[in-house]
C-alpha cells in the first residue's frame, strides 16, 4: 500500500508477515502499525535489552508492562528486517532530549526512525538520512480539553478549536493539533522542550497540514512536511524534513 489516499484505521493496514518488505530509497518513508493487545509475549523470549526489561517492570499496571514490552520487540523485530540484524543485537543509545537513536558504532548507514504508542496501538517510522517524528493518540477523558489548548498550543490554534460549536469536533481538533506538534517536536529532537505555543499548524481534517506560524527567535523551519494519517478514535501524524516520495504502510505481526 502507497500513497495517502489508501490510509485507513492503522490497526487495519495490511499484515506485512504475509508480504515482502518494501525497499526503502531515500525519500520514502515506511510506517508500521501493531494491535499491542493481540499479542501475547509471556513465554516468548524477548529480544529486549536490560534497559527495557527495567522499564517495563518499573509500571504500575500489569496491561501497560504488557504494551510496552510487545512495542519494544516490534520496534526491535522491524528494525532487524531492514539492518538485516538479529533483533536482539541492536544496540541504542539516547539522544540529548531523551530520543532514542541507533548506536552509530554499530549502524553507520542513515536509516532514521521514530516510535509512538498509545492505548493498544503502536506505531514506528522509518525513512533514510533525514530526520522524522511519528505521534499516535487514542483519546482518553480529558477534564478541560479547551483550557489545555489555551494552555499549550499558539493562540491561532486556540481560538480555531473554540471557534467550533460542536464538542466533539473540538475535541478532535485538539487531537489533531497534538499529533502534528508532537511529530514536529520529536523530528526536531527536541520533544515536549519545543515550545508548543511558539508555532502552529492546521487543525482542519486535511492530510497534508503545513505550519502556519512561527514565532520570531523559534528555532524552527517552516518547510517541516506533514502527513496526518488519522482514523476513527485515531489521531495520528508523521513529520519529515522534506516532502516523501513515497509513503507505505504495512502492520506488523512477528
Amino acid at each position: 500500500m502507497s500513497g495517502l489516499d489508501t490510509l485507513t484505521d492503522p490497526r487495519l493496514w495490511p499484515d506485512g508477515r504475509r508480504e515482502e518488505l518494501p525497499f526503502l530509497e531515500p525519500g520514502d518513508v515506511h510506517l508500521w502499525s501493531a494491535g499491542l493487545d493481540a499479542l501475547d509475549p509471556t513465554d516468548l523470549q524477548l529480544p529486549l535489552d536490560a534497559a527495557e526489561h527495567s522499564r517495563a517492570a518499573a509500571f504500575r499496571f500489569a496491561r501497560d508492562a504488557h504494551r510496552f514490552r510487545v512495542a519494544m520487540w516490534m520496534r526491535r523485530s522491524i528494525l532487524g528486517r531492514y539492518l538485516g540484524k538479529e533483533p536482539a543485537d541492536i544496540r541504542f543509545c539516547t539522544g540529548p532530549y531523551g530520543r532514542p537513536e541507533f548506536d552509530l558504532s554499530d549502524f553507520p548507514r542513515g536509516l532514521r526512525f521514530n516510535a509512538s504508542h498509545s492505548g493498544g496501538v503502536s506505531i514506528l517510522a522509518l525513512t533514510l538520512d533525514n530526520p522524522i517524528g511519528v505521534d499516535i493518540e487514542i483519546p482518553r477523558p480529558l477534564p478541560d480539553f479547551v483550557q489545555m489548548a489555551h494552555a499549550i498550543f499558539h493562540p491561532s490554534e486556540w481560538r480555531a478549536i473554540v471557534a467550533m460549536g460542536d464538542p466533539a469536533d473540538r475535541e478532535a481538533a485538539f487531537y489533531r493539533c497534538w499529533t502534528r506538534k508532537e511529530a514536529i517536536a520529536k523530528g526536531v529532537g527536541l520533544g515536549l522542550n519545543l515550545p508548543f505555543d511558539r508555532f502552529a499548524v492546521e487543525t482542519t481534517p486535511i492530510k497534508a497540514p503545513v505550519i502556519t506560524a512561527i514565532e520570531p527567535g523559534l528555532d524552527l523551519e517552516s518547510s517541516w512536511n506533514l502527513r496526518d494519517f488519522s482514523a476513527t478514535h485515531v489521531y495520528a501524524a508523521v513529520a519529515t524534513s522534506c516532502a516523501p516520495r513515497l509513503l507505505a504502510c504495512r502492520s506488523w505481526l512477528p
